[in-house]
This record gives C-alpha cells, sequence and structure tokens, in this order.
C-alpha cells in the first residue's frame, strides 16, 4: 500500500480533498433541516470513503484490463440489462424512471452506462486506423445505452452521451470538416426529437431556458432562484445565514442545483477554490493522457477527462441560467452514491495510466 502511495499524483489528491471538503461542508448546512437530521451529509461522508477505497482499488489495477473485450461485451451487456430493468422498475421525478433499487441502493444505470461507452469507445479507437467511415461506425456503441435512455425519457443523459461522443471522436482524429458535419447531423436529429418526441413540460424546459419569467412560479422557478443563490453571493458568500439553499427556496439543492446552493455560501472566492482544484484535476488528467505510451491508456484518460468536464460544464451552465436545466449532476461535488463513486474511480483509473507509464509498459 506504501509503495501505491508513493506513486499516486500529489495534486491529483490534494484536489479531490478540496473538492471532498467542499461538498461535505455545503451539504452540512443544507442537511439542518432534514428529518433525520443531517443525514445526506453523513451518507455523503460514507460515499466519499467509499469512493477513496474505490479509487485506491482501481489505481492498483492495471487499466489494461479495461481493454480485454470479453469484459467490455459483460459490462456492456450489464448496462444494457440494467437500463431496460430501469424501464420496468425504475424510479424517478417528472415521470422519468431514471434510477433503479438494488437492494438498499439507488443507482443510476446512466451513468454507469457513461463509463462502459467510454470503456468500449477506448479499445475501439486504440485498435482501428482513423477512418471517417470507422469513426462513424463507432456511434453504434453509444446508440443503444442513447437508445433506452430517450425512451425513459431522458433526453439530457442522450444528449450529454452524444456529445461525449463527438468530442471522442473528435480528439481521435476527426478533422475539423468531418467534425461539422456529424453536429449538423446531431443538430437536425435534436431539431426532430424536440419537435415529434419530447413530451411538453420537456418543451416547456427550453421555453423556460429562453425566457425564465414566462412561467417563475413553475418550470421557470429553479433557474431563477438559481440565478438568485448564484447573483447574491458577493465575494465571501452567505455562509451559514444562505436563503436559497438552506431554507428551501432552491429545488434540488444538494443535485442538480448543487452549484447555486455552494456558491451562495461561499461566495465568488469559494467557487475559484472550486474551480481551481476541479481544474487541477482535469489538467493532470489531460498530462496523464498525453504521457501515456499506450494508446488504450491515452484514450480511456481523454474520455473519462471529457465525462467529468462536460459534467461540470453542464451543471455549471443550468445553474447561471446559460443552458437549460437538464438535470445532470456536478462531479465530485453533488450529492449521491453514483456521481461520487464514479467521479473518484475516473481518477482513479488515470491514476492507474500513470503508473504503468511509469513503469514503461
Amino acid at each position: 500500500m506504501k509503495a501505491l502511495i508513493k506513486k499516486l499524483d500529489p495534486w491529483l489528491l490534494v484536489s479531490i480533498f478540496i473538492l471532498a471538503l467542499i461538498s461535505v461542508s455545503t451539504l452540512y448546512s443544507l442537511s439542518f433541516s432534514d428529518q433525520p437530521p443531517l443525514i445526506f451529509f453523513k451518507k455523503q461522508v460514507t460515499w466519499f470513503i467509499v469512493g477513496l477505497l474505490a479509487f485506491f482499488v482501481f489505481a492498483k489495477i492495471d487499466f489494461r484490463v479495461w481493454q480485454e473485450k470479453n469484459l467490455i461485451a459483460v459490462l456492456y451487456t450489464l448496462v444494457v440489462l440494467l437500463l431496460v430493468l430501469t424501464l420496468a422498475f425504475g424510479k424517478g421525478a417528472a415521470g422519468i424512471p431514471s434510477w433503479l433499487k438494488v437492494f438498499r441502493l439507488n443507482i443510476q444505470p446512466t451513468e454507469l452506462a457513461k463509463l462502459v461507452v467510454i470503456f468500449a469507445l477506448a479499445s475501439y479507437f486504440s485498435q482501428r486506423r482513423r477512418e471517417f467511415i470507422r469513426i462513424l461506425a463507432s456511434f453504434s456503441i453509444v446508440f443503444v445505452p442513447a437508445f433506452l435512455a430517450f425512451l425513459q425519457p431522458d433526453y439530457g443523459s442522450v444528449i450529454f452521451l452524444c456529445i461525449l461522443w463527438a468530442v471522442i471522436v473528435f480528439a481521435n482524429g476527426l478533422t475539423r470538416k468531418e467534425f461539422f458535419a456529424v453536429m449538423c447531423i446531431g443538430l437536425v436529429l435534436v431539431t426532430v426529437i424536440f419537435i415529434f418526441f419530447a413530451k411538453p413540460y420537456q418543451r416547456e424546459r427550453v421555453y423556460t431556458f429562453l425566457n425564465p419569467y414566462r412561467d417563475p412560479l413553475g418550470t421557470g422557478y429553479a433557474a431563477i432562484q438559481a440565478k438568485i443563490a448564484v447573483g447574491s453571493a458577493g465575494w465571501w458568500g452567505k455562509g451559514l445565514e444562505s436563503v436559497q439553499g438552506r431554507l428551501r427556496f432552491l429545488p434540488e439543492a444538494k443535485t442538480d442545483f448543487f452549484f447555486a446552493a455552494f456558491v451562495e455560501q461561499w461566495g465568488f472566492v469559494g467557487f475559484v477554490a472550486m474551480f481551481i482544484a476541479l481544474v487541477t484535476i482535469f489538467l493532470r488528467m489531460l498530462f496523464i493522457s498525453k504521457k501515456s505510451s499506450s494508446a488504450f491508456g491515452r484514450n480511456i484518460t481523454e474520455g473519462l477527462l471529457f465525462n467529468l468536464a462536460l459534467g461540470f460544464l453542464f451543471n455549471a451552465g443550468m445553474n447561471i441560467g446559460i443552458l437549460p436545466v437538464v438535470g445532470l449532476s456536478m462531479p465530485f461535488l453533488s450529492y449521491g452514491g453514483s456521481n461520487i463513486l464514479l467521479s473518484l474511480i475516473s481518477v482513479g483509473i488515470a491514476q492507474s495510466v500513470k503508473i504503468r507509464s511509469e513503469e514503461r509498459y
């Protein structure tokens, strides 16, 4: 264990510790009025402990294990099965069955799908030439989980998976013209889905994004309260005297709108600390991918990096009103076992790539 700790990236460890402190301290103040009190704070601390153990386990495991086609096939099949079961037995808000109860745990199969899709795409691109037709064929890996998420209907996850795929293929040799063509096709598909398949409340989310005050007490309420929370924070925040998050004016303050609740409490200075910690993780993962002598190691680290970075951009964007509300958690920070575990597992796998690269495999 001591040998493993010596090989770990200290910048990653420090950044993870800072983000864990930010997450649990914010949830501590948000959980006073819960019944029983502090229940979400205690659960989040537990998930961070479990997540850190998972980080060390995945750092210890040789990352090339995840390149095995048989293992990827098993994981992919398992994720598809979980998504199908979610359609039949899942629970969630706004009529979207996005959570599946397994024993006493609530898991979100779409989060697992992102991880397995990254494994599959990393393996696919590390063994094939960068040809346009082969790159387009890689969309078949994303299609099945995206289609099952579409049936939930969880269009936020569908869009996220498609954008994640587009960013990964661009990083794997897609020219600007080809990338532009793919984006145009994607825009057409999104337009078709919005016009012909979107539920009324999902269309309302888009209209509300364009003008939150068209329904300030209904669909626009959360977006307006998030803007108030962020805009009123000032340099140092309101601390325990924060209003929007602690007094429950801000819906889903522990999950989807954690960013707004945190900024209200800790202000611009707190945001800078959080941003530096996240960007440090992203830059270290980018450095690890560039230094990897393995094509699979490079691809999987970049894929995990893109997943975390896009999660941050989507969540922060909807909290400050520049993106519609799509129900995506803030990596490393929002309450939830799936979010914390997968965030720390992602960094653990990147750490494994670093260790094996230094051993010159």
